[in-house]
């Protein structure tokens, strides 16, 4: 069963454990079938998913290693380096580990020049 959580301009779909995310349209979360519907205030609802970080074994990817991937490949294309993207833990950063807020996503995708920032979340 699929969870989503809405406001007036957008939605969230997630799993039933809150374990993978995609943002979605009213539209489209309206005609998904077998699912709960909860009012919240989305960027808590992001935040909290930015931040949990674990998944189980044998799974769909962890959504930091995800994350991470998309970051090191878009780093890679503007030839920068990992200090010049972040400051702290650059080691965790590139073994995709390193937890990442909401502020820090936005402040990353920034200095990538990346409008929508929910590219960095897309698996591939």
């Amino acid at each position: 069963m699929l969870k989503i959580y809405y406001n007036n301009q957008s939605a969230i779909v997630a799993d039933e454990k809150n374990r993978t995310f995609r943002h979605a349209s009213l539209e489209e979360a309206r005609l998904l079938k077998g699912h709960s519907s909860y009012r919240a205030e989305l960027h808590y609802v992001e935040e909290y998913f930015l931040n949990i970080g674990y998944r189980e074994p044998g799974k769909e990817k962890d959504l930091l290693e995800i994350f991470w991937s998309n970051v090191d490949w878009h780093r890679e294309n503007k030839k920068m380096t990992w200090t010049e993207l972040i400051s702290g833990n650059t080691v965790l950063a590139k073994n995709k580990k390193l937890n990442a807020t909401l502020k820090t996503v936005q402040e990353i995708a920034k200095a990538l020049d990346i409008d929508d920032y929910a590219i960095l979340f897309e698996e591939v």
